[in-house]
Order: C-alpha cells, then sequence, then structure tokens
C-alpha cells in the first residue's frame, strides 16, 4: 500500500508535465501563464510546479478562487 505523499507526488509530476505544455508556450511569446483554481491542494501542487499565488478572492457559502501565475524567467525573456 502506497503512502499518501507518494501519491502526492505522481500528481505533482502528472500536473507538472500538463502544465509543461503551458509554461513552453508562455516562454516562447514572452508572456506570463495564469490559472485559477478552487482549493488550497491544488495551489500547493501548483507552487511546486514553479507558479506563484498572485490573488485570492472570497466568493459565496466560503468558496476562494485562487490566481496562480507563471512568469517567464529573466534569463529566458532576454534581460540577462
Amino acid at each position: 500500500m502506497r503512502k499518501v505523499e507518494d501519491k502526492s507526488k505522481e500528481e505533482i509530476v502528472k500536473i507538472g508535465r500538463k502544465i509543461g505544455a503551458a509554461f513552453a508556450e508562455a516562454e516562447k511569446k514572452n508572456i506570463p501563464c495564469v490559472l485559477d483554481t478552487d482549493t488550497l491542494l491544488k495551489v500547493r501542487k501548483y507552487i511546486c510546479c514553479g507558479m506563484k499565488l498572485c490573488g485570492e478572492k472570497k466568493l459565496k457559502h466560503g468558496i476562494s478562487l485562487y490566481t496562480m501565475a507563471y512568469n517567464v524567467p529573466a534569463e529566458k525573456r532576454g534581460c540577462i
């Protein structure tokens, strides 16, 4: 039986593969990659993939919407 931490690490790897294409497109066009998510668990997983939490909007019934962003590193933008 696998531990919960092992399963979470596998999920992070899967998420990383899926958003890798979005990151590559953002780097190609020199624009940020922005998304919204609804749970803190997903926020933690996206942070592990290189995204940063930019904002939180409180909705009705105790629900929050979190805005995440991946900014193209300066060396890939040609700034360094």
